[in-house]
């Protein structure tokens, strides 16, 4: 996995073994990754999902693991992770998937469970120590066929639900405040997606994240506008 956990704003390389976690940090020039060091000699991973994600707002990735049951995390201090916190003893996963996603626009990531009838969330509390209660932010069906993604499309500092199908891609903003998803739009409707795989990130430099399709032998990205995709542009070769 790959999130900025020592908090020196440039995406780190974490490993997650079965008793122990190590990170590579990139490098003061950002040219390279330092060594391997052991940041858990806990066996720390979820029976649904494992994630790396800013929970308690730190600007520092924490790793979450999402049981049947329960929620735990590990806090990073920039150097190693602490030891496992409860986070949530109600169970909370997605039939169709789950995700991670500062949601909210507090600064901590937020879990989202995309079911097959309805979304819902449970968001980082106010202190950063906890999820609170699952509530819901979609009463509609919303994944795509090929993909469903979760970052900031509209660049309002939101993540954003966007559903990648075979022809056409649609996006459910967080709305304005921050409580539920808005309904949804379609925001291309070009085949975009990827053989290999089916990204959405800040490729393009703005505040809104773009959507990325890899395949075998080149790389493809629609531009986000903050309100719609733009037509598809070879980045690769």
């Amino acid at each position: 996995m790959g999130g900025d956990s020592s908090g020196a704003a440039k995406a780190d390389l974490v490993a997650v073994n079965a008793c122990a976690t190590f990170v590579m940090t990139a490098n003061a020039g950002g040219t390279a990754f330092n060594a391997p060091t052991a940041w858990s000699s806990t066996a720390f991973y979820g029976s649904v999902g494992t994630f790396l994600a800013d929970v308690n707002g730190d600007h520092m990735a924490d790793l979450v693991a999402v049981n049947a049951g329960a929620t735990f995390v590990m806090l990073s201090n920039g150097t190693s992770f602490g030891p496992p916190q409860l986070w949530s003893s109600t169970a909370f996963y997605g039939t169709v998937t789950t995700l991670m996603g500062d949601v909210s626009g507090d600064g901590k990531a937020d879990l989202i469970a995309v079911n097959a009838g309805a979304t819902f969330v449970m968001t980082a509390n106010a202190g950063g120590t906890a999820f609170n209660a699952p509530t819901a932010w979609a009463s509609a069906a919303f994944y795509g066929t090929k993909a469903t993604l979760v970052g900031d499309a509209s660049g309002d500092a939101k993540a954003d639900l966007v559903a990648v199908n075979a022809g056409n891609t649609f996006v459910m903003t967080a709305n304005a405040g921050g409580t539920a998803f808005n309904a949804p739009t379609a925001w291309s409707s070009t085949a975009f997606y990827g053989s290999s795989a089916t990204l959405i990130g800040n490729v393009a430099g703005n505040a809104t994240r773009d959507l990325v399709a890899v395949n075998p032998a080149n790389v493809f990205v629609m531009v986000s506008s903050g309100t719609a995709y733009g037509a598809p542009q070879g980045w690769f070769p």
